[in-house]
C-alpha cells in the first residue's frame, strides 16, 4: 500500500515538472514571410520564448525548405545576423527554443529572397554635357532597405552597348512596326506608307503603291512579306516589289501575324478579324468582342492571342475566337509568347500581364510608361519598351529597365534572335541590337569599397555618349549587373567673357570661359586673324586667360578647347572684342559750368594702358593747348593753374602705351563761374544764327546750360521792331527758325534778353 502511495506522487510530481518545461517554439518577426529583396546581411528576428534557467535557441537556414543541408547558428540572442548570402536565391528559415529542460518545436518556417540587382541613379538617362570626372552613384536603399552586406561596388562604363541608335536621314515619319528576318534583310514602315529596307550595309526607301499609315509588318521568307494598315491596307511583298491586296473589309489593321505563306491572320478596329489561306483574306465573321484589337500572336496554328482596349484578350483554339478572362481593364497595345506556358501582354501606365498555361496575371513592374511592343526569344528572354525611350529586358526572373539610347516614342519591335533586334519610333527612330556591349576597347570597370556613396569616373573622352551599369559584389558571391543607364560628355568649351562683340575693351582684359571638372589644362587660340592663320596659341590651367601686347583699336577673335591626357575637347564658339579706341569723358558735364578755377576733370576707369594725354585750350581747335602726361591708368586731372571767370575752356584725352594711342575722346567744353541764366551763357559760344546772310530764313541755336524764357526782338537800324517772339530754353541743343521772306534786303539787329541779360547780334538780309 505503501509503495502505490509513493507511486503515485511521483507521477504527479513528474507531471507538474513536465507541464512546467514545455517551452513553446519562438515566434518569427523579421524579414516577413516571402519577403524579397532582402540584403545579404540580412538580420533574423524573433520574440523571445519563456523557458526554465537559461534559453538558447537553435537557428536553421536552407535554400529548401526541408532543411536537408542547413546552416546552423546557435545563440542566446533573439537575432542571428547573417552574411555573405546569395544574390537572388530565396532562403527558408526556422528556430527553436532549449532551455535547461529541454527544447520546443520549430517554429514556423518563413522565406525571404536577397536583391538580384543593385539600382543605378546618376547620373540620368541621356543626361548631356556631363564632365570627364562625373561620378557614378546608386540609390541607397532597395524597396525601402538600407543596402548593406556588400564589400565592393562596381561600376561597367563603355561607349557600345548591345542598343545602338541608327542615325539615318531618310524619314522623320513615325515609324510604328519593324520585322528582323536576318541581318541582311530588315523592315522598318510607318506612317504615310513609309517602308525602310537594309541589306546588311545601308538603309533605302521602298517604293509604296499605298501612301496610308502601316501598323505591322511579317515576313515568312525573303519572298513572302505582307504589310497591314489603315482604311482596309493589306500589302503583299514577293521579293522585288510591294503590290496592294484586296482587304474583305474596311477595318484600321493593327496587329499582323503569318505563320506561313498559306496562314495568317490580322486584327484590327471594331473587333474584326480576317485570315489568309494562301490566296485570299477571308473576315472571320463571329469575333467575340467590338471594340478595337491592336495586337495578334500565333504560337501554332491551334493557338493565337490577340489583346486590345480596355484589357481585352481572346484566344483561337484551332476552330474559334472566345474572350478569356483579363486582370486588367486597361488598354493593352502588344502580346507574345515563348510558348502555351509563358505568355505575355503589355500596355496602359506600364500594365504587364503574364500566362501560366491556365491564367493571366498581372505582374508590377514599377513603371507608369505606356509600353507598346513585346516580343519573347524565349522563358528567359524578352524586350519590351514604349514612351520616352522606355526599353525592358526579361531574363527569367523580372522585367528590368535598360537603355535604349533614345527618348523618343517606341512603338515596334521584331527580333531574329536574343541578340539581334530592331526597335522602331517617333520621327524615324531606329535602334538596333547587336552582340558587343560592354566589350569595346574602351570599356573597363571601376571599383570602390561600399561604404563609399559614388564612383569617380576620369579622363572620358569628349562628346562621347556613355553607357554604364553596376553590381554589388561580397566574398561568396557576386550580384548581377544593373539595368544600364547612358550620358553623353561635354564636346566643347562654353565661352563665357568678355561677350561676343564687345567693344572697347581694355588691353589688359581676362577672356573667361566656364570650368571643366577633370581637364588637365586649356589651350587657347586667340589672335587679329579670324581664321588663326597665325601663331597664337596660349595654354591656361585655369578658366582664364589674360593676353599680352593688345593693341588700342584692334578686333581679336578667340576660342578655347579643354584637354586632359586621353583626349582634347572641341574648339569653343569664336568670340571677338575690340580694344579700346575711345575715352568716354565724365566731367565737368559738356556745356556745363562750375565755380572752381582749378577744376578737376575726369573720364571712365581704365585699366593696362601706360599713361594718359589730356589737352584743353580756350579754343576748340587746340591751336595752343596745355598738354598734361599722366602716367599709368589715371582717370582724373586737377587743373593746376588758375582758370579765368567766366571763360570757356575745351578739353579732350587719349591714352596711350608702348608707342601706340587710342583716338582722342570727344572734345568737351566748360565754362568757370556760377551757373545762372545771363550774358556769360548768351554769348557767342551758345548763340548760334544761321545762314548769315539770310537768304530769307534764319535758324536760331542755343545750346550748353541755358535755361528759362528768353525774348527774341528782330529791330531795323532805325530802331524800329519788326518781329518778337518769346521762347522756353532747356538744357541742350535748342532750336527755332524764323521766316525773313517778307521783309526788304539789309541789314538787321536780332537780340536775346533774359532779365538784365541782353546779347545782340546783326543779322543780313540777302534774298
Amino acid at each position: 500500500m505503501k509503495k502505490l502511495l509513493l507511486t503515485k506522487i511521483a507521477v504527479i510530481i513528474s507531471m507538474f515538472l513536465f507541464a512546467q518545461t514545455d517551452i513553446l517554439p519562438p515566434q518569427l518577426v523579421f524579414p516577413l514571410n516571402d519577403a524579397v529583396k532582402q540584403m545579404p546581411d540580412t538580420e533574423l528576428d524573433w520574440y523571445a520564448s519563456a523557458g526554465i534557467g537559461g534559453v538558447m535557441y537553435r537557428v536553421e537556414l536552407d535554400e529548401d525548405n526541408t532543411f536537408p543541408n542547413p546552416v546552423v547558428y546557435n545563440t542566446e540572442l533573439t537575432s542571428q545576423k547573417l552574411e555573405n548570402l546569395l544574390f537572388g536565391h530565396t532562403y527558408f528559415w526556422r528556430v527553436k527554443a532549449i532551455d535547461n529542460i529541454g527544447e520546443s518545436e520549430w517554429s514556423a518556417i518563413y522565406s525571404f529572397s536577397i536583391f538580384s540587382r543593385l539600382l543605378p541613379n546618376k547620373p540620368n538617362n541621356d543626361e548631356e554635357n556631363v564632365e570627364p570626372n562625373e561620378s557614378i552613384t546608386w540609390k541607397p536603399s532597395i524597396s525601402g532597405t538600407q543596402v548593406s552586406g556588400l564589400s565592393i561596388i562596381q561600376c561597367q562604363i563603355d561607349t557600345a552597348f548591345f542598343w545602338r541608335k541608327i542615325n539615318q536621314t531618310l524619314t522623320t515619319d513615325n515609324l510604328f512596326a519593324s520585322y528582323y528576318l536576318d541581318d541582311n534583310n530588315v523592315w522598318a514602315v510607318g506612317a504615310g506608307g513609309t517602308i525602310l529596307y537594309y541589306d546588311g550595309t545601308s538603309w533605302a526607301e521602298q517604293t509604296n503603291p499605298s501612301t496610308e499609315d502601316l501598323f505591322a509588318i511579317d515576313f515568312t521568307d525573303s519572298s513572302n512579306g505582307w504589310a497591314v494598315g489603315e482604311s482596309g491596307t493589306i500589302l503583299y511583298f514577293d521579293g522585288t516589289e510591294w503590290m496592294e491586296k484586296t482587304s474583305p473589309v474596311s477595318a484600321h489593321w493593327q496587329g499582323l501575324v503569318m505563320l506561313d505563306a498559306n496562314n495568317g491572320w490580322a486584327v484590327g478596329s471594331d473587333g474584326m478579324i480576317i485570315s489568309f489561306d494562301g490566296t485570299d483574306w477571308t473576315e472571320y465573321a463571329d469575333s467575340p468582342v467590338t471594340g478595337p484589337l491592336t495586337a495578334v500572336y500565333f504560337i501554332d496554328e491551334n493557338n493565337g492571342w490577340a489583346v486590345g482596349e480596355d484589357g481585352v484578350i481572346i484566344y483561337y483554339d484551332g476552330t474559334e475566337w472566345a474572350e478569356q478572362t483579363s486582370p486588367s481593364s486597361k488598354d493593352l497595345f502588344c502580346v507574345s509568347f515563348a510558348d502555351g506556358n509563358n505568355g505575355w501582354a503589355a500596355g496602359k501606365s506600364g500594365t504587364m500581364l503574364f500566362f501560366d498555361g491556365n491564367e493571366w496575371s498581372e505582374v508590377d513592374i514599377d513603371s507608369g510608361i505606356d509600353i507598346y511592343f513585346i516580343s519573347m526569344d524565349g522563358t528567359d528572354s524578352g524586350i519590351a519598351g514604349g514612351k520616352d525611350g522606355f526599353l525592358l529586358e526579361y531574363d527569367g526572373i523580372s522585367w528590368l529597365e535598360t537603355a535604349s539610347g533614345s527618348t523618343k516614342i517606341l512603338r515596334g519591335i521584331s527580333s531574329q534572335d536574343a541578340d539581334h533586334a530592331l526597335v522602331v519610333g517617333e520621327n524615324g527612330t531606329l535602334v538596333m541590337k547587336s552582340d558587343g556591349g560592354f566589350e569595346s576597347p574602351l570599356s573597363k570597370k571601376i571599383s570602390a569599397n561600399a561604404d563609399s556613396t559614388k564612383i569617380r569616373l576620369s579622363e572620358l573622352y569628349f562628346g562621347t555618349k556613355y553607357f554604364w551599369r553596376i553590381r554589388g559584389i561580397h566574398n561568396a558571391d557576386t550580384s548581377k549587373w544593373s539595368s544600364v543607364k547612358y550620358f553623353t560628355t561635354i564636346a566643347n568649351v562654353t565661352n563665357v567673357g568678355p561677350a561676343n562683340n564687345s567693344t572697347n575693351q581694355m588691353t589688359d582684359l581676362t577672356v573667361e570661359w566656364e570650368n571643366i571638372s577633370g581637364v588637365f589644362e586649356y589651350i587657347i587660340e586667340l589672335c587679329d586673324d579670324p581664321n588663326f592663320s597665325t601663331p597664337c596659341l596660349f595654354y591656361s590651367d585655369e578658366n582664364s586667360f589674360t593676353p599680352q601686347g593688345l593693341l588700342f583699336n584692334n578686333t581679336y577673335y578667340w576660342h578655347v578647347k579643354a584637354a586632359h591626357t586621353q583626349d582634347t575637347s572641341d574648339f569653343s564658339a569664336v568670340w571677338s572684342f575690340e580694344t579700346l579706341n575711345n575715352i568716354d569723358l565724365v566731367s565737368p558735364e559738356n556745356g556745363s559750368f562750375t565755380p572752381e578755377i582749378f577744376p578737376t576733370l575726369e573720364w571712365m576707369e581704365l585699366s593696362g594702358v601706360g599713361g594718359v594725354e589730356v589737352n584743353y585750350d580756350m579754343d576748340e581747335n587746340f591751336t595752343e593747348p596745355v598738354v598734361a602726361h599722366l602716367e599709368g591708368p589715371k582717370n582724373t586731372y586737377k587743373v593746376p593753374f588758375a582758370l579765368q571767370d567766366g571763360m570757356t575752356y575745351f578739353w579732350k584725352i587719349r591714352a596711350y602705351d608702348s608707342g601706340d594711342t587710342t583716338n582722342w575722346s570727344d572734345t568737351w567744353n566748360f565754362t568757370i563761374g556760377e551757373d545762372t541764366l545771363g550774358i556769360n551763357q548768351l554769348n557767342q559760344h551758345n548763340v548760334k544764327l544761321f545762314p548769315n546772310p539770310s537768304n530769307g530764313v534764319l535758324h536760331i541755336e542755343v545750346g550748353g546750360k541755358v535755361q528759362g524764357n528768353v525774348l527774341f526782338t528782330l529791330s531795323n537800324l532805325l530802331g524800329e521792331i519788326i518781329l518778337t517772339e518769346e521762347y522756353d530754353f532747356r538744357p541742350g541743343i535748342n532750336q527755332r527758325t524764323i521766316k525773313l521772306d517778307e521783309l526788304q534786303n539789309g541789314l538787321y539787329i536780332v537780340q536775346f534778353k533774359s532779365g538784365k541779360t541782353v546779347y545782340t547780334q546783326k543779322v543780313i538780309l540777302d534774298k
